[in-house]
């Protein structure tokens, strides 16, 4: 069955989007463990005739390699017993936190020393849903370890460009299957235990599960090229049961799997003196194609994962895109209503488990606002990557930040 749908490369939401080095020293920042480098400062002991002392350098702020978490109702930062800190995943209970990087990691936000569960450079990591596996995709593997870091499965990858291809990794709500592979390529499949299926045809550009056990893919060789999205049957082998094409230009493209809902955006013409260009949020029923609700003048605020979606469908987005004045972090209802949830920008916005929170960056600040309006949006850390993907606990109490190594502005 083929359907008129729009879907995304992960990438094309950068067509909006203007990234540079370097902070805005103008906003407040909030108190984090990240150290500092002092620059050494050169002292004459000249006579007075002589020239003068060459200006001392600033200070440079290093970055935090390793994990930091954040305690939302606090704002207290903690920065991790651990090295490295690429991608992390919370177990469902919240009480560890696996830390993937130049190894892989768990441990927990009570500083107690981190256990080694992998030795080389992993890219991925996801907790299974019974909350005692943890799945990863490294350098030379993938792995499926127990809570003790004792392997239960492996298979070896032979993909040795995983690396410079965003490999995803991602479990099936049973907790049964590990689903991984990297942008652009197969997607295959690890069993915990029996014969996994077989890999699917095809390459994707990212996939996800839904609550019931079907697989979504996505496909798209380009950002201007048709896109595809595939309904993938566990019943049958994980065989395609339904197949919709969309137009080329739709951008962030993704599924609640909890609702069905699909969302994407479009966008239109260029605004006058700006590099931005206007865009149209959608969200469709994924079963019959069926528009639910159309945002004029909505962003998606996404990179890698595709857009949030909080409780019933709702989604984050943005409104008035680099216009300082009016420049909002909504929240979309399928009734077609929106809320402004904090004023000013963002890159990215993620809502909590709990759907009682939204988090977002701002340049290298990360915040947080209650979408129902009765906390005022707060800053809770600075030093933040502004795309990069920070991680709510389960329990919607604390957020994991991946490592800083620079800052953003998307209007420039």
């Amino acid at each position: 069955m083929l359907r008129t749908l729009s879907i995304i490369p992960l990438a094309a939401a950068l067509l909006a989007l203007s990234a540079c080095s370097g902070r805005d020293d103008s906003k407040p920042h909030a108190t984090t463990a990240t150290t500092t480098a002092t620059a050494t400062v050169a002292t004459s002991t000249a006579a007075p005739t002589s020239p003068s002392s060459p200006t001392p350098l600033p200070t440079v702020p290093t970055p935090t390699l390793g994990l930091r978490v954040v305690e939302v109702a606090s704002g207290r930062n903690i920065t991790l017993p651990v090295e490295f800190g690429r991608a992390s995943a919370w177990a469902r209970d919240s009480s560890f936190v696996a830390v993937a990087g130049a190894g892989l990691a768990v441990g927990r936000t009570d500083g107690t020393p981190f256990r080694s569960f992998w030795p080389t450079e992993c890219y991925g990591v996801e907790w299974s849903p019974s909350a005692d596996l943890v799945g990863a995709i490294c350098k030379d593997a993938v792995v499926i370890l127990d809570a003790s870091g004792g392997v239960v499965v492996t298979a070896p990858v032979s993909n040795s460009s995983f690396s410079s291809k965003q490999p995803l990794v991602a479990w099936s709500p049973d907790g049964a299957l590990l689903a991984y592979g990297p942008i652009d390529g197969r997607i295959r499949f690890l069993a915990v235990a029996g014969q996994p299926p077989p890999e699917l045809d095809g390459t994707s550009t990212g996939f996800q599960w839904m609550a019931d056990g079907r697989l979504v893919s996505f496909e798209q060789t380009y950002y201007q090229s048709p896109a595809v999205v595939r309904l993938h049957d566990p019943k049958a082998a994980f065989r395609v049961a339904e197949e919709f094409m969309s137009p080329a230009g739709a951008y962030g493209t993704g599924v609640d799997a909890r609702t069905g809902l699909l969302a994407y955006a479009l966008y239109g013409s260029q605004l006058p003196g700006s590099r931005v260009m206007e865009s149209t949020t959608f969200l469709v029923n994924l079963v019959d194609g069926r528009n639910i609700a159309t945002f004029e003048n909505a962003y998606l605020a996404e990179y890698t994962s595709g857009p949030s979606f909080g409780l019933g469908g709702s989604l984050a987005a943005m409104a008035n895109f680099c216009d300082p004045p009016s420049w909002t972090v909504d929240a979309l209802y399928p009734d077609g209503t929106r809320s402004a949830i904090a004023r000013g920008g963002a890159m990215r916005i993620e809502f909590s488990p709990d759907g009682k929170w939204l988090a977002f960056t701002r340049g290298i600040t990360l915040w947080v606002a209650a979408v129902d309006g009765s906390v005022a949006p707060r800053q809770v850390a600075d030093e933040v990557h502004g795309p990069a993907e920070f991680s709510w606990s389960p329990d919607s109490r604390w957020i994991s930040i991946p490592p800083y190594f620079g800052g953003f502005d998307q209007c420039l």
